[in-house]
């Protein structure tokens, strides 16, 4: 996405690669990634203070788990959380871009606390209401289906099925998706404009008529409750 922006706009690109660990498995070390992820950011800011620059609006970009974890470093980002030293940070993650990420219940999710702690941090990120779009590869992708990828009713943003996307009209696999000139000419396009805090709207002139055709796709949101002091999760079923 990088290099393909870099031809169109100036944008500065901060990658976190965390050598294919198996995030999907053990929410331990999903909350070490979030952990280094959000202690990123602050550095990120801390760098264009140093250098007498206004600390930046953020745009964080995940792909798969990515997009858990970034949701999780947001939430503990904005929560003060305590391996950040308690410092306050006034700069802003203005946007959050989610492709093919698992935002409702999914099969292979199997770790217990899994289920609790993505909740909580989807939760919480939805409340701290950020400009938030999350895109689908469609039926041809079978690690991710539709009915988890896409945003549930409680997020304040819009989700792209990109085989109902202008100019993509095409599905892709998990990982292709990230390399097809019509799914990046796609991304970019999102990247570009939450760079002028114009996310929504973009995804909305990318939309087609034909996403009119799942708009009865019912996706799972998890509920949680408490049940004689232990938490558990209860599946409810809501209209995209």
């Amino acid at each position: 996405v990088a290099n393909y922006m870099a031809e169109r706009h100036a944008a500065a690109f901060f990658a976190l690669d965390f050598q294919a660990s198996a995030s999907a498995l053990h929410w331990s070390i999903v909350s070490k990634q979030a952990s280094f992820a959000s202690a990123a950011m602050v550095s990120i800011g801390d760098v264009y203070e140093q250098a007498g620059r206004r600390k930046p609006t953020l745009t964080l970009l995940g792909h798969s788990m990515g997009g858990i974890v970034a949701l999780e470093a947001l939430r503990r980002l904005f929560n003060g959380n305590s391996t950040l030293d308690g410092r306050a940070y006034n700069f802003l993650v203005g946007s959050v871009i989610l492709i093919s990420s698992p935002l409702s219940e999914h099969p292979l999710l199997l770790e217990p606390r899994m289920s609790l702690q993505a909740g909580t941090a989807k939760t919480e990120a939805w409340a701290i209401s950020p400009e938030i779009v999350a895109v689908s590869g469609g039926s041809t992708d079978p690690l991710m289906p539709t009915s988890v990828a896409l945003l549930p009713r409680a997020a304040k943003g819009l989700s792209l099925l990109l085989p109902a996307t202008r100019e993509v009209y095409s599905g892709f696999s998990h990982v292709n998706l990230l390399f097809s000139r019509h799914s990046l000419h796609c991304l970019c396009k999102l990247v570009a404009a939450a760079l002028k805090q114009q996310l929504l709207q973009a995804a909305k002139e990318l939309q087609s008529p034909l996403a009119g055709l799942f708009q009865t796709l019912q996706l799972r949101e998890p509920s949680i409750s408490a049940v004689e002091g232990n938490t558990t999760l209860e599946p409810r079923v809501v209209q995209a």
